[in-house]
């Protein structure tokens, strides 16, 4: 059994293995990207590209350290002097963007904001390793280091961070960001709890990489209208987007009855237009009433910025009538 883990870690951790590493997290980010293109194609918004960019930036982070091993595999850099830190600076880049991923499934822009500061303090801190590991390492190894434990500890604090944050939200594709958490989870724990191992790469952290990352196959999924457990009825295709013309989201009769409990009357106006405009799939849906003969846009609500409309007065109904012949 010993004989059979040091072979797979060894396989994970060497070239050319640790190459075919990288080709398949690369290949499960390429499934998640062109799911979410085909989803852009039939209609677009904020969330989706935003995605979009995310997994882009996952498969640019796995191409590049895909790139230098295959450079030191060929004797073209010396990987010892930097690669190690720059592995796990990477590994924590991923895990902070795994989580806007999964966390975060809204257009809001705290999300991204959150996610940049985040990644520049990591990248801060990586600098920082790279440039300390380049002329203290004295041909040891990286594993088990002191910076080692730094990142892993690092790491272990983002995905406790992530699952609480799944558990107090629990938005679209929680289960899946729970999965996907708790392997991680479970990896760098497990990598913590070995005994002290030589080398420069985490194999077990690798190894739980190559278990989590073919879910974010699903993050199209979790982003659909159709949403996340609803399946065709038997018997019964499923109903194509571009066919759709109404929601049955449960969300959508909650928009609809909430607006009952505003006293205030221009919420229960934007209340009333934005569960109309859910319940229609309707891009923009306006409220216009009668008042004192004179027709006004009370308000409205746009789907597609997801966003409210102010009102204004449109025309002068006694203005109209004396035009009339």
């Amino acid at each position: 059994m010993n004989l059979f883990y040091n072979q797979v870690i060894t396989i994970l951790t060497t070239p050319p293995g640790i190459l075919v590493y990288h080709l398949l997290l690369i290949l499960s980010l390429a499934g998640a990207l062109q799911g979410l293109y085909s989803l852009n194609r039939s209609g677009g918004s904020p969330i989706i590209l935003r995605s979009i960019a995310c997994i882009g930036f996952l498969i640019l982070l796995q191409i590049i350290l895909f790139m230098l091993n295959l450079l030191g595999w060929l004797n073209f850099i010396e990987l010892n002097r930097f690669l190690p830190p720059l592995v796990r600076g990477l590994m924590v880049l991923s895990l902070i963007w795994i989580g806007i991923l999964w966390i975060f499934p809204d257009p809001s822009k705290k999300p991204l904001v959150l996610g940049l500061i985040s990644s520049l303090l990591v990248t801060f801190f990586l600098v920082t390793s790279i440039i300390s590991w380049y002329f203290n390492s004295n041909g040891g190894y990286f594993n088990k280091s002191f910076l080692d434990i730094l990142w892993q500890i690092l790491s272990l604090v983002i995905i406790s961070s992530a699952l609480i944050l799944l558990f107090l939200r629990k938005p679209n594709g929680f289960k899946f960001g729970v999965g996907t958490f708790t392997l991680a989870g479970i990896s760098h724990l497990l990598y913590l709890a070995t005994p002290l191992s030589y080398g420069d790469y985490p194999g077990l952290i690798h190894l739980g990489q190559l278990a989590f990352f073919p879910i974010m196959l699903a993050i199209p999924q979790t982003l659909s209208p159709m949403g996340e457990n609803e399946e065709p009825r038997e018997g019964k295709e499923p109903i194509p987007l571009k066919q759709q013309e109404f929601s049955n989201d449960s969300k959508t009769f909650s928009s609809l009855l909430n607006h009952v409990n505003n006293i205030e009357r221009d919420q229960i106006g934007i209340g009333i237009v934005r569960g109309v405009s859910k319940a229609m799939l309707a891009d923009l849906c306006l409220l216009i009433i009668l008042k004192d003969q004179d027709l006004l846009f009370e308000c409205g609500y746009d789907l597609i910025r997801i966003s409210s409309l102010k009102g204004r007065l449109l025309i002068k109904i006694r203005f109209l009538s004396s035009q009339i012949p």
